[in-house]
């Protein structure tokens, strides 16, 4: 499967995802972008700097491998996103969808 092919298919899995795209090691996408008809809510030059820092942040998370086992998935909960990114080899796929709830409070039982 080709890696738009792989970004479109994900973007249909859920009609909240805003962003569908593959980031290879050095921060640059790849593949994929934004879903159509949803306006992003950074500019282009700031999706660039946050393209490189989860890039830095997937290799550090990579140096601690050895000792705690390989990174499955991440998540981030966001006031207005959650976004998730899956390690693809050097690459890694990165996903953000709303947050409709705009809650931060988790109740443990």
């Amino acid at each position: 499967m080709e890696n738009d092919e792989l970004c479109a298919k994900i973007a249909k899995i859920a009609p909240k995802i805003r962003f569908s795209g593959l980031i290879n090691h050095r921060g640059r996408l790849i593949a994929g972008g934004m879903v159509t008809k949803v306006k992003s809510l950074e500019d282009e030059k700031k999706d660039e700097m946050l393209y490189m820092e989860l890039a830095l942040r997937v290799k550090m998370r990579q140096e601690f491998d050895a000792d705690f086992g390989h990174v499955h998935f991440t998540l981030s909960y966001r006031e207005k996103l959650i976004v998730m990114s899956y390690p693809m080899g050097k690459m890694f796929y990165w996903y953000p969808w709303i947050n409709e709830n705009h809650s931060t409070k988790f109740h443990l039982k």
